[in-house]
C-alpha cells in the first residue's frame, strides 16, 4: 500500500544521518528458499535504522529484484521504504509529502467502519482463494477500506473492500510470502483471532498479521482504544491469548 501521490524521494543514507543513527550491519541466515532476509528481519531491520514503526510489509518485484515494500511511521513522518529482501540493503524511501506532519500518524481518525472483520473476510474469501493471513483498515481518498490478504501455497491476492458499504474495490496477485507456506493452515481463522483479541481489549481492530514466531504461528492484531492503541497477539493453533501490550501512539521526533 502507498500512503499518498505526493512524495518526495530520500535516500537511506540521508535519512539515518539525519536521525543520527548508523547503518551497521546485520548478519543473518537464509529463513527460506528464495529470499535470505525473512520477513520478521527486514521489520526489524528497517524498524532500527528508522527508529520508527512498520505498520505495512509486503513482498513484492521492483527491477527484477525480491523487495520487502514496507510502510514506516519514524519521527513524525510516513515513508514507503523498499529492502531487498537478499541483500538486506534499503534500496529507496520515499517520504509521503501529503500525509507528513499530521499530528495522529497512523492512529486513525473516527474509526467505526459498519463492515466488521468477519464480514469482510467472508466477502474477501468469495472473491479470491486461499487462507486470509493479513488484514488492515486503513483510510484511502477519505474513505475506510480492508485489505485482506490471503494466500495459498504458491498464490496470493490482495482484496480491497470499503468498510461502509462491503462493496470489492480491487483484487489483484501479490507475491506469495514465503516465511507462511500455504499448507501451514491455521486452525484459529483470522475473524475468530480478532474476536478472542477483543474480549481482552475494546476497540476497532485495524491490523492483523499472522506470522511465524519460532516455529509457532501467531495472529499480532492491533486494536485502536479510545486513548490507548494495543497489540494482542493470539496463538494461531489454540486461540490463546499470548501477549498485550499497551502502545502509546508517538506523536514526537
Amino acid at each position: 500500500m502507498k500512503f499518498g501521490k505526493k512524495k518526495g524521494i530520500v535516500s537511506a543514507s540521508a535519512l539515518a544521518l539525519a536521525a543520527g543513527i548508523g547503518t551497521a550491519g546485520v548478519v543473518v541466515h537464509a529463513a527460506n528458499a528464495n529470499v535470505k532476509i525473512s520477513k520478521e528481519q527486514a521489520r526489524q531491520m528497517v524498524a532500527d535504522q528508522l527508529k520508527g514503526k512498520v505498520t505495512k510489509q509486503e513482498l513484492d518485484h521492483d527491477d527484477g529484484k525480491v523487495v520487502y515494500d514496507m510502510d514506516v511511521i519514524a519521527h513524525n513522518n510516513r515513508y514507503d521504504v523498499d529492502l531487498d529482501a537478499n541483500t538486506g540493503k534499503m534500496i529507496n524511501v520515499e517520504k509521503d509529502e501529503e500525509h507528513n506532519g499530521d499530528d495522529h500518524e497512523d492512529h486513525l481518525q473516527n474509526v467505526n467502519p459498519k463492515i466488521s472483520v468477519d464480514q469482510a473476510v467472508s466477502i474477501a474469501s468469495a472473491h479470491a482463494k486461499g487462507t486470509p493471513v493479513d488484514l488492515e483498515l486503513d483510510e484511502e481518498h477519505g474513505k475506510m477500506i480492508y485489505e485482506i490478504d490471503l494466500q495459498e501455497k504458491t498464490t496470493a491476492h490482495e482484496v480491497k473492500i470499503d468498510a461502509a458499504t462491503g462493496k470489492v474495490l480491487n483484487v489483484k496477485p501479490k507475491e506469495v510470502d514465503d516465511d507462511l507456506p500455504g499448507n501451514a493452515r491455521a486452525k484459529i481463522s483470522i475473524d475468530q483471532a480478532a474476536a478472542n483479541a477483543l474480549t481482552k481489549e475494546n476497540g476497532t481492530v485495524t491490523d492483523i498479521e499472522l506470522d511465524k514466531k519460532r516455529g509457532k504461528l501467531v495472529y499480532e492484531i492491533n486494536i485502536q482504544g479510545k486513548s490507548k492503541d494495543y497489540e494482542v497477539k493470539i496463538d494461531a493453533t489454540s486461540g490463546s491469548v499470548l501477549s498485550v501490550k499497551a502502545e502509546t501512539p508517538d506523536h514526537e521526533d
